[in-house]
C-alpha cells in the first residue's frame, strides 16, 4: 500500500499560504509524495506521530514545486507534515 495524506487546514500568513495535515505510510513504504496544492514551497518539515527520534527527511521536488516528498527512518511510520509558500 502506498503513502495516503491529509490535508487538515489551510491558512495565509502575511503573504504566505500555509497547508498542512498527516501523512499515513503503508506497511513497508518508507516514502511518498505529498502534492501541497502550493504553485511553490519554499519551506516544508514533517513529524513522526510516534517519537521525536524518528525526523523524516522532507525534500522540495525540483520538477514539480508545489509537491514535497516525505521519507521516514523506519518502514510504516506515520507523520504530521506542513507546507509554507505560495
Amino acid at each position: 500500500m502506498a503513502m495516503t495524506y491529509t490535508i487538515e487546514g489551510k491558512g495565509v500568513e502575511y503573504n504566505k499560504r500555509i497547508v498542512f495535515g498527516t501523512f499515513t505510510m503503508g506497511a513497508g513504504d518508507s516514502s511518498g509524495v505529498i502534492t501541497t496544492g502550493l504553485v511553490s514551497v519554499d519551506f516544508a518539515m514533517a513529524s513522526n506521530k510516534t517519537t521525536a527520534a524518528n525526523t523524516p527527511k522532507v525534500e522540495r521536488n525540483t520538477t514539480n514545486p508545489g509537491q514535497v516528498k516525505i521519507t521516514v527512518p523506519t518502514n510504516g511510520d506515520d507523520g504530521y507534515w506542513l507546507a509554507i509558500g505560495h
